[in-house]
């Protein structure tokens, strides 16, 4: 177990750059094959990554953009109810104002 985490250890060094120099060109060649094939493997895993999130966020961007379309006809319509509220209290003219007050004799009271 101990000769099997050592040679592990070894070949770790190695495909780091480090402990080359005893290495024949063999076996150079070997370790500059693994690197090129897990480089290969981390680049197509980084693009299947990045995919994966550009579908995410232009679902996101989709959602977003009804939701704000949505925002924008309510918008739309509450301004609407306040121009025709606003419409009718201008035929009222600005000297006019309703109260429940009427104007009477006023009442005696017997003592």
């Amino acid at each position: 177990m101990a000769k099997k985490i050592e040679l592990l250890d070894v070949q770790k060094r190695k495909l780091l750059g480090d402990g080359l120099s005893s290495c024949p060109p063999e076996e150079l060649q070997v370790i500059e094959s693994q690197l090129t094939q897990s480089l290969r493997s981390i680049r197509e895993r980084k693009a299947q990554l990045l995919m994966e999130q550009t579908v995410d966020l232009k679902q996101k961007e989709r959602l977003l953009s009804e939701e704000n379309k949505s925002l924008r006809e309510k918008l739309s319509a509450q301004e609407k109810e306040i121009v025709i509220y606003c419409g009718r209290s201008s035929r009222v003219s600005d000297t006019d104002v309703e109260t429940d007050l009427s104007i009477a004799l006023p009442v005696r009271r017997c003592s």
